[in-house]
């Protein structure tokens, strides 16, 4: 972190790291901006809809890594 910071390059880190069951980590942790790590496994692509549609039942909405470093890169 020290180095990239040094050199202004950007560091992403996740604030919920998915480990086990997706649906209910995302349940417990989910907050306003959150960035959401999940390991790609079948297991977990077969759980990734549900988790989808209850982020956006929240009201929440996805934006890509990329979309929000270019913002950042616009101000």
């Amino acid at each position: 972190i020290k180095l990239c910071s040094k050199l202004k390059l950007h560091t992403i880190i996740p604030t919920i790291i998915i480990e086990n069951n997706p649906y209910q980590e995302i349940k417990v942790q989910l907050t306003n901006s959150a960035i959401i790590s999940i390991p790609i496994s079948q297991s977990y692509l077969n759980e990734l809809q549900v988790s989808i549609k209850y982020i956006k039942s929240k009201g929440y909405s996805f934006k890509t890594l990329e979309e929000l470093l270019s913002e950042n890169l616009e101000k």
